[in-house]
Formats: structure tokens, C-alpha cells, sequence
């Protein structure tokens, strides 16, 4: 049977909450593949790969879950024709996301607007998949998404 589109909207939630309570236990689980083995000899040294690997990965998760939410719901929102519209030049907190987009916007015609919402909530979900597939490892992905969901929070007031 064909879905409308009000109805593939509704879905879109349960099927990526069903998806997340199926794959995290997995992602989690695989994340010792890589890892050394624990033997007699090395269980006196101190390592700490389990907890790391579980909570960037869990982090990655919380990020994946707000990232989402913002994508589907921040145009509604604080969209231009949202139930309360941003002021991207009436900005009072920080906003990083948003002001790297405004300093290099590419002409004077160009204005921040729901396409900035767009972008910063899809770079999070991107940025977020590749830290919870342990795809990227480095300080500074953990960083990014920092300054992305900061953006959204203090743009949007949540």
C-alpha cells in the first residue's frame, strides 16, 4: 500500500529508534575486534579501551538522537515560517556554526536561513554516524559536534 508523506513522517522516528535500539547493542559489542586480547600478562597494566570506545560511542548516540530531532523538527520550530522564528542577526549566545557560515557566506544575497538549519543538523547526524562506527578517530569529531549542537541549542533557545 502507498504511504503518504504525512504518514513516512510520522514513521521516520519509530523506524530510527528501532534502528538505534538494534544496532547500538551490536556497534558496542564489535568494538573489541580491534582491541587486545585481555591475557594474564597485560591485565595488570592499565587500559582503558573499553570505557572509551563505550563512551564515545554512547555520546555518539546521544548526538545521533538530538542531531535527528533537529533535523526534522528545526525548521518547524525556529525555521523561517516556524512557531518561533530565529533572528540569525539578533544573536546574543554563541552560536560557532552559524557565525563560520555568516563569515564566509558567498555574497551579500545569500542570508542565513532554514538552509543553515539543514546544514548544521545533517553535518551532526554525518558527523555523528562516522564517531559512532568508530570510522573516524580523532579529538577533533568530538569537538565538531560539540560546537554543531551548541549552535542549535543556543539558536533555538532549547
Amino acid at each position: 500500500q502507498n504511504l503518504s508523506r504525512d504518514e513516512i513522517f510520522q514513521l521516520v522516528p519509530i523506524v530510527c529508534a528501532i534502528l538505534c535500539s538494534v544496532f547500538t547493542p551490536l556497534l558496542l559489542l564489535g568494538a573489541g575486534k580491534n582491541c587486545r586480547v585481555v591475557t594474564a600478562e597485560n591485565l595488570g597494566r592499565h587500559s582503558y579501551w573499553l570505557t572509551r570506545i563505550v563512551l564515545l560511542r554512547g555520546m555518539a548516540l546521544c548526538y545521533l538522537a538530538g542531531f535527528l530531532t533537529a533535523a526534522f523538527q528545526a525548521r518547524a520550530l525556529f525555521g523561517s515560517l516556524g512557531l518561533q522564528p530565529a533572528a540569525f542577526s539578533a544573536r546574543t549566545r554563541p552560536t560557532p556554526a552559524f557565525d563560520l557560515l555568516e563569515r564566509y557566506s558567498w555574497g551579500p544575497q545569500i542570508t542565513l536561513g532554514d538552509w543553515a538549519l539543514e546544514l548544521v543538523s545533517w553535518a551532526g547526524v554525518v558527523l555523528s554516524l562516522l564517531q559512532l562506527t568508530n570510522a573516524v578517530t580523532t579529538a577533533l569529531l568530538p569537538a565538531s559536534l560539540w560546537a554543531l549542537y551548541l549552535s542549535l541549542v543556543n539558536l533555538g533557545g532549547w
